[in-house]
């Protein structure tokens, strides 16, 4: 038996510039708060009681973070944007291992405080084609490992999160396709603006009127430098 719950919230807050002018900009504040309660009992035969487990866990996580963009158009087709970030994460955890008496209690807390940024220039090349190409360092917070076995040595070294890649995979050059007229789209907007500038994992979705192909290249230099590319003909 393991019953396991959770709860979540979050909120942002943003404030964006006008998008006339050369220049554009961002600013922003986030804060997330969650926190996960589980439990795990497993009774067995008395010749298997090294197997039996009896515990039940708390584990929370609140970050506070705030960002800013800043964009610039260097010529009407080149255009440049930078952004930082700094985010502030607290983790706690609690676990009782109940199958003692009195209860052993495992207790640890931390936190990190990481800053962020990224830079980018997107350059049209013609009617039918535009180059762009990032350069930005990331962050991956830490948790606990929580199961059977924990004590104060895992209460005490939280490990680092992570994606499931091995760190030999530097290099990815994913194929893509979307639907979209590029020619139209930049007849529809204005170069400047949170649309022309969609932060990272948010693109503005072009519209669906003609298919298109772009290809990406995507290099890790280092821990914690990533490099991005992007060459799509419309």
């Amino acid at each position: 038996m393991s019953p396991y719950a959770a709860k979540q919230f979050s909120q942002e807050l943003r404030l964006t510039s006008p998008t006339s002018g050369v220049f554009d900009y961002m600013v922003g504040l986030y804060f997330s708060d969650g926190s996960t309660d589980r439990s795990f009992e497993c009774e067995t035969a008395p010749f298997l009681s090294f197997l039996r487990q009896n515990w039940e866990s708390e584990a929370s996580t609140t970050s506070n973070a705030a960002f800013a963009q800043l964009g610039y158009d260097i010529t009407p087709t080149t255009l440049l944007t930078g952004g930082a970030r700094i985010n502030r994460e607290e983790i706690t955890v609690r676990f009782v291992d109940n199958r003692s008496t009195p209860a052993d209690v495992y207790e640890g807390d931390t936190g990190e405080t990481a800053v962020t940024w990224r830079l980018a220039l997107q350059q049209f090349l013609g009617d039918d084609l535009m180059a762009f190409g990032s350069v930005s360092t990331g962050y991956k917070g830490q948790a606990y490992d929580i199961s059977s076995g924990f004590d104060q040595r895992r209460a005490d070294n939280p490990t680092p999160r992570s994606r499931g890649r091995a760190s030999e995979r530097r290099l990815q050059h994913p194929p893509t396709g979307a639907g979209g007229n590029y020619r139209r789209r930049r007849q529809a907007r204005p170069l400047r603006g949170p649309s022309a500038r969609a932060p990272q994992g948010l693109p503005s979705p072009p519209p669906a009127i003609s298919p298109r192909k772009s290809a990406r290249k995507r290099a890790r230099l280092s821990h914690g430098w990533l490099v991005r590319g992007r060459c799509s003909p419309a």
